[in-house]
């Protein structure tokens, strides 16, 4: 990306054009390329909220959907009708069902089961040139290892997350290209906490982490469990931002 000096997006204008839009499902994974944004501003579409900026020359969103399929193809239709954007990418944490991928390890390219490898856009390869990775997205949080096990022997998925189906379903009926990347904050080998679905489907923002005090004062032997999930969330959300911004860089 080139640091050609350009405009601002103007607030409130849905017929701006958008280069890129990236999707994320939570603030937590959302914020830091948030920060990463120039001349940002802010809007709450009530379905998803929104922040616009620049990325190099790139005019970009950053959007946090929510959590799950119904919230995911909402915000997505809804971005897609009145962004335009020329680029969607499917971001945010996954699980690992696939034993041999470690937490902080980033899968891309990366192509949602239902869909070919030939309709997502390959923008990088794997350090070994191995096949894109294969994601499952799940109705659920999968946080049982049983259950992340049995997935990996059903489907033969590398990991797991709860939105991309739904994004790259609507970017196919849209003509929208779509890439997707994900990072993984969960191994095969750990489960999550029982409390962290209902975290999740707290509206994204303080809400979320309130949803994991209140968990904290049901059941105090679960603190230490909270805490690494909140250090992790936020390593994992910078190192993934990052990453997205190198590979723009190198590839646009």
């Amino acid at each position: 990306m080139s640091n050609t000096e350009l405009e601002p997006i103007p607030a409130n204008n849905p017929n701006e054009q958008t280069d890129v839009a990236f999707l994320y499902a939570l603030s937590v994974e959302s914020a830091p390329l948030e920060a990463m944004l120039k001349k940002s501003h802010k809007e709450d579409w009530n379905c998803c909220q929104l922040t616009f900026g620049r990325l190099g020359n790139l005019r970009a969103v950053v959007v946090q959907t929510g959590a799950g399929l119904n919230k995911a193809a909402k915000s997505t239709r809804r971005v897609l009708n009145r962004l335009h954007p020329s680029i969607v990418y499917s971001v945010g944490f996954a699980g690992a069902l696939n034993p041999e991928l470690e937490r902080f390890q980033i899968l891309d390219p990366l192509y949602p089961m239902s869909f070919q490898p030939t309709n997502v856009i390959d923008v990088a390869t794997s350090s070994d040139n191995k096949k894109p990775w294969g994601l499952y997205t799940s109705d659920h949080v999968v946080a049982k290892l049983s259950e992340k096990a049995e997935l990996f022997e059903k489907y033969g998925m590398d990991a797991v997350d709860m939105e991309t189906d739904a994004v790259a379903e609507i970017c196919n009926e849209c003509g929208a290209e779509l890439r997707c990347v994900r990072i993984i904050t969960d191994d095969a080998k750990e489960e999550l906490p029982p409390d962290i679905e209902n975290i999740l489907n707290q509206n994204p923002g303080p809400e979320q982490w309130g949803a994991a005090l209140g968990a904290l004062f049901r059941k105090p032997s679960r603190a230490l469990d909270l805490i690494k999930l909140k250090n992790v969330s936020v390593q994992a959300a910078q190192t993934l931002a990052e990453h997205l911004v190198k590979t723009l860089e190198e590839t646009l």
